[in-house]
């Protein structure tokens, strides 16, 4: 069986030819990622595909909509977000499948009519891992996002959308940039974001490998005008000290490009460990711990020059639990605000089955961004609770509260103000998940994320 996404590349070139509904940006950068994808697919003959269908409808009760400090305005919020999901491995194929995820949402203001729109709060994400032979693994993973003039939570936002740094080896996880995820709490109209990240692993000895990656972070600001772009050029050795270590150290040039100052080249070296323990004490089972250090020099005349580098993440795991801590340090863009920015961000969260059918998470996550003429903090925290009726069917309930604190030298525009500017929202959603191929019907997927995960069919 041929690989449906490629069919559906082509009609997508063909509608930014022709555009429907006036997307023509859209469909366009929608079309480049799923071309990317298809690179490694289209020449297999016979293939194992699975899809899936959920419907998400929730209520909104928003008490700063625009989150703006001068335009504060509160609203009750229907949305609407139907989610479809494919999954795609070629037959006998030993890496993981290709994961495909497209979400576009539907929003009803009750006091804010003229902001009522379909497909303007949009995301899309997939991730593949493509063994090519024994020693040499390719990984890809795009993540697209485009935000109407609201800043609602809303039913793709999840519980919080983390920024914790990958360990240096294992398949990419899909999502938005950490200035990227900025672009919640900046009034910045509708915007455009899109993530590409490539990395190739080459195991020259059995306990050495080499990487090489590319990342591609772009913004496009559709109210205001101008974009952001960084590409960052990597290299990476991974020594696999022990069964508990991977020892590592690496190189990044990255060419960042901001809507406000200077185009610059950012050079970054670093090195750490991974570190994972499978002792078991009781009912804490695993211990993972993952950091790097290093320095980022800016060779450009416009942002900070010489920083420190790093990143740390630590996951613990109880039987009904988990804990994940971590942070991230290094030059950014500031997400239109400024020019280049030295951003540190702290995060935290706890997951925990209550019962069989009763979860729960608390999140919290801290940015703080400085520039040569502003800085900024950001803070998020929330807490999401989920219970599964069934299989298929669950609702849930969320409440965020998120501050972004102009800090000194903010410039009084409409992406940033002096001062803080703050917004709290309750989100309560149902979703229920339908299985299109190869099984068709309600979800068999035990618990309320209800995502495929396999290309085996589930049994009914």
């Amino acid at each position: 069986m041929k690989f449906p996404l490629c069919g559906i590349s082509n009609w997508l070139f063909i509608s930014e030819r022709r555009p429907l509904f006036g997307a023509r940006r859209l469909f366009s950068h929608l079309a480049v990622t799923i071309l990317v994808f298809n690179i490694f697919l289209c020449d297999k003959a016979d293939a194992q595909f699975a899809s899936q269908f959920s419907m998400a409808v929730g209520e909104e009760y928003n008490d700063n909509i625009f989150f703006s400090k001068q335009n504060k305005e509160y609203d009750f919020i229907t949305q609407i977000t139907p989610t479809f999901t494919f999954l795609f491995q070629p037959l006998g194929a030993a890496a993981e499948p290709l994961k495909l995820n497209i979400s576009p949402t539907a929003q009803i203001f009750a006091r804010h009519p003229d902001e009522n729109n379909f497909g303007r709060n949009f995301s899309l994400d997939g991730v593949y891992t493509h063994r090519w032979s024994p020693p040499l693994t390719f990984y890809l993973a795009d993540a697209m996002q485009t935000w109407g003039g609201t800043r609602t939570t809303g039913v793709g936002a999840g519980p919080l959308v983390m920024n914790a740094p990958g360990a240096s080896t294992g398949p990419l996880s899909p999502g938005l940039s950490p200035s990227q995820n900025l672009g919640t709490f900046i009034s910045n109209g509708d915007t455009f974001s899109n993530h590409f990240e490539a990395r190739a692993d080459y195991s020259v000895a059995p306990n050495v490998t080499l990487s090489g990656s590319y990342e591609n972070i772009y913004t496009k600001f559709l109210s205001q005008g101008g974009s952001e772009i960084a590409n960052v050029i990597g290299a990476r050795g991974v020594y696999n000290w022990r069964q508990e270590h991977n020892l590592y150290a690496g190189y990044r040039i990255g060419f960042l490009s901001p809507r406000e100052g200077k185009n610059t080249i950012v050079h970054t070296f670093d090195i750490g460990d991974d570190y994972f323990s499978q002792s078991v004490i009781q009912l804490t089972p695993t211990l993972t711990l993952s950091g790097s250090t290093g320095i980022s020099v800016n060779t450009g005349n416009d942002g900070p020059g010489i920083v420190n580098d790093s990143t740390l993440t630590l996951v613990k795991v109880w039987e009904t639990a988990s804990f994940a801590v971590g942070l991230q340090k290094g030059l950014t863009n500031s997400f239109g605000v400024s020019g280049v920015s030295d951003t540190l961000t702290l995060f935290g969260a706890y997951d925990i089955r209550l019962s069989e059918k009763f979860s729960a998470r608390a999140a919290v996550d801290y940015s703080r961004y400085d520039t040569d003429d502003t800085d900024f903090n950001t803070l998020e925290v929330a807490v999401d609770l989920q219970y599964a009726i069934t299989s298929w069917l669950c609702p849930s309930l969320r409440y965020s509260h998120r501050r972004l604190d102009g800090g000194h030298g903010a410039p009084n525009t409409n992406s940033l103000t002096q001062g803080n500017t703050f917004g709290n929202s309750v989100f309560l959603n149902l979703t229920a998940h339908f299985d299109i191929w190869p099984n068709v019907g309600r979800s068999k997927v035990k618990g309320c994320g209800g995502q495929l995960t396999s290309i085996v069919p589930q049994r009914r």
